[in-house]
This record gives C-alpha cells, structure tokens and sequence, in this order.
C-alpha cells in the first residue's frame, strides 16, 4: 500500500519536530546524570547535525515497507507501557525515538488510530527531557482523528518548533538520542518483517543498504558515550555495525543472526 506523498514529505519531519517541547525534568530513582548535565555537546551540534542528514530516514523505512506489501503487526511495536519505565534522560530520548518510528510505521498503513496514541506519548516524554520550551504540541489532535491533513498540520506546526531548536538551541545531543532510538526501533521493524517475509528479497536489500550507513549511528554514539550512561549503548551498536562491514549479501541464517543482535540493542534500551 502506498503512502500520500505529502504526508510521508511532512512525517519525515517528524523526527526533529516530537521530540522539542518541555518544562519538567526526568524524574528518576536512580544516580545516573542525564546527558545533558553530564557532558557540554554543543560543540558538536554541526556533526550531529550533519550525521543526522547524512544517515536514512525513518519515515523512508516506514514509506518502504508500505510499498512492498509489508504487513502492520501491532505485536512488534514497542508497547506503550515503556514510557512509564523511562526514567534518565537518556532512556527517554531513547524511547522517544523508538516511538517516532511507530508513528511512521503506523502512519505507512493507515493506523491513524495508532498516530494518535502514539504522538500524546511521545508529547509526555518530550515534556520529561526538560530542556525545550514554549512548544505547543500535540493538545486538541484528538478531534481530527479522521482528519489526515489535520493530523499531518499538526506535524508541521511543531517541526517549525523543533527545526529552530536544532539550529541553536542548548543540547543538540538530545536531539542525537533521539535520532538513534528511531533507527534502533526501524533496524528492529525491517529486520523481524524481512526475517518472516515469504518473498524477502526486496526487503533484505533494503535492510543492507540500511545497515551501510549503520557506522553514521556508531559515530552518533561514540561523541554521546563521553556520558558513560550512553557507553553500553555504543557498545551494543558495534557487533550490528561489523555485521554489514563483513558482508555484502546475507542468507537466511545471517539474517537470523542480524535479527538477534538488532534484538538485544533494542532489549538494552528498554531493559
């Protein structure tokens, strides 16, 4: 099933546009420092920003998997409860990003219903980052539930917002996080989709060009892993990464194999 173009133009915004609102910081029971008090990033926001651009788009993953004939399988999400088991900011920016893909996936097949509950989460996590401000949000989505193009302004509004902050606002490493949940969450959606696909072979290359820009998501890692919070992170990343590296083509078993590293990455985030 194909997606409307302007909705998968004005999605792939999304991304930057969730994750800028906020006035509370993360509340948390443990002693870990949040990235943003632990580290100074700001003197790397042009690499971030230029890692960000170069690296695939989550929507496209979404827009892609639409286009073959993918199905949507609700059960491969990641359930709503692990907003409430976030508590550092570096696991909310995580699981921000982890959401942001469900959007896109969901929004690929029409689960509006899904958008909905979907981005009213993502809102409450924005708001526990703590470090954006004067963002309107998502409040009031819930009268257009059948409305595409009133969803989609919605959208819009709010990447005006974030794309402002990212230009110059005080934690592009927010912004950073964010971004490597979303690709987590979309590694982890191709990779069991194409893993139980009849007719994979579209799907599979798909995920080895994914996987090509796999070391752009490491780099992301490796400046954040400065917050020694972030380091089991990168470590997690780096057998994903030698797995392209050492392969241009990959059978059934390979995939098998790719599917559980993607996996634990994904499992460490939410643990």
């Amino acid at each position: 099933m194909k997606t409307n173009a302007l909705t998968g133009t004005i999605l792939f915004l999304l991304l930057v546009a969730m994750m800028s609102s906020c006035n509370q910081a993360p509340k948390s029971g443990h002693d870990s420092e949040t990235i943003a008090e632990a580290v100074d990033y700001t003197e790397f926001r042009n690499e971030f920003l230029e890692l960000i651009r170069d690296s695939p788009k989550g929507i496209d993953d979404a827009d892609f998997l639409a286009s073959v004939g993918a199905s949507y399988v609700d059960d491969i999400t990641l359930p709503l409860i692990y907003a409430e088991k976030a508590e550092t900011r570096n696991e909310i920016a995580l699981v921000t990003g982890m959401y942001i893909m469900d959007v896109y996936y969901a929004n690929a097949f029409g689960r509006y219903d899904v958008v909905l509950k979907n981005v009213k989460v993502v809102d409450q996590l924005v708001d526990k980052l703590g470090v954006f401000h004067d963002r309107v949000g998502y409040a009031g989505i819930d009268l257009y539930e059948n409305n595409k193009d009133s969803i989609n302004a919605f959208i819009l509004r709010d990447w005006h917002y974030g794309h402002n902050y990212t230009a110059s606002g005080d934690h592009p490493e927010v912004l950073a996080m964010v971004f490597v949940g979303t690709n987590i969450e979309a590694m982890y959606l191709l990779s069991q989709l194409t893993l139980y696909a009849k007719d994979s072979q579209a799907m599979t290359d798909h995920l080895m060009q994914k996987g090509q820009h796999a070391g752009l998501l490491l780099r992301l890692l490796e400046i954040l892993s400065a917050d020694e919070a972030i380091a089991p992170y990168y470590e997690k990343l780096q057998p994903v990464v030698a797995f392209f590296e050492t392969r241009e083509t990959i059978d059934h078993d390979d995939l098998v194999e790719l599917a559980a590293l993607i996996e634990s990455i994904r499992n460490k985030v939410i643990s």
